[in-house]
């Protein structure tokens, strides 16, 4: 008995001297134990109810509201407060539930001699998938919200994104640019059935089909042109995979096509 008390001793001591010999743990280790102490303490250190709301909206601080109030009229230091309680509290929660868990998985799979770890494998990837999932979704119901608010409020929407399948299903117009330089302007229908510059028809190339065959995706290659140089021709001349001797030497001018799109590229329309 003893000896273990002291093998004990022995690692606290050594723990200790560690804590000790650096200045960095030491601090993080007192601002922890502040932020678990106001959260422990939290009811009764807030000086206002969190969820209630006033009529005092962004209130600034003051003797009355030590950090102001929020755009609900909501005292922000009584919410940090509840909100350091909060996150401890799923922290420690979600602590002990891994512990429990990664003992309990542990001892079947080695009681089954590794065999669990094929099948564990499997059911740890079906949950990864799902913040993916998730986001599509969630995107998806932002997106429609948008386009709801558009049609209601009669108001212009303007949308910057590399998601041409965003761009398909939300927009009616395109304008692609590349570096700052609007290379195709038009129609969506018309642009997504049919792209003219040489840009379009890469980023359309990287999005897999939902429909009718599906090829290999290809990337566009290189790399973005450095911007502080002012370009002699075209801004994508150097990973254009169609490019002439021209389109290093002359810059473009915007041309208007037959559907009316607008494109500025030499070879576009040849």
């Amino acid at each position: 008995m003893n000896v273990k008390r002291n093998r004990m001793r022995t690692r606290v001591t050594n723990i200790l001297q560690v804590i000790n010999s650096i200045t960095q743990l030491k601090i993080g280790l007192c601002l922890l134990a502040v932020i678990i102490l106001l959260a422990l303490f939290a009811p009764f250190l807030a000086p206002h109810d969190p969820f209630s709301l006033n009529e005092e909206l962004l209130a600034p601080p003051g003797s009355q509201y030590l950090l102001g109030t929020d755009g609900l009229g909501r005292d922000v230091f009584s919410e940090l407060l509840y909100g350091a309680r909060t996150s401890i509290f799923i922290g420690v929660v979600a602590a002990a539930i891994s512990g429990v868990l990664g003992t309990l998985i542990g001892g079947l799979s080695g009681f089954y001699r590794g065999r669990l770890d094929s099948v564990l494998s499997e059911f740890v990837n079906v949950f990864l998938m799902l913040p993916t999932a998730l986001d599509v979704v969630t995107q998806g119901q932002i997106l429609k919200e948008i386009m709801q608010l558009e049609e209601r409020l009669n108001i212009t929407r303007i949308m910057i994104t590399h998601d041409m399948s965003v761009v398909a299903t939300t927009c009616k117009k395109v304008a692609v640019m590349y570096a700052g330089n609007l290379l195709e302007f038009g129609l969506v229908k018309d642009i997504i059935a049919g792209p003219e510059h040489p840009y379009t028809k890469g980023l359309l190339q990287s999005i897999p089909a939902l429909k009718g065959e599906r090829g290999e995706l290809k990337g566009i290659a290189g790399s973005l042109p450095d911007l502080s140089k002012s370009p002699s021709g075209c801004i994508f001349a150097d990973r254009c995979p169609s490019r002439k001797p021209t389109c290093e030497t002359e810059i473009p001018i915007h041309r208007t096509l037959a559907d009316g799109r607008m494109v500025a590229c030499h070879i576009a329309g040849s």
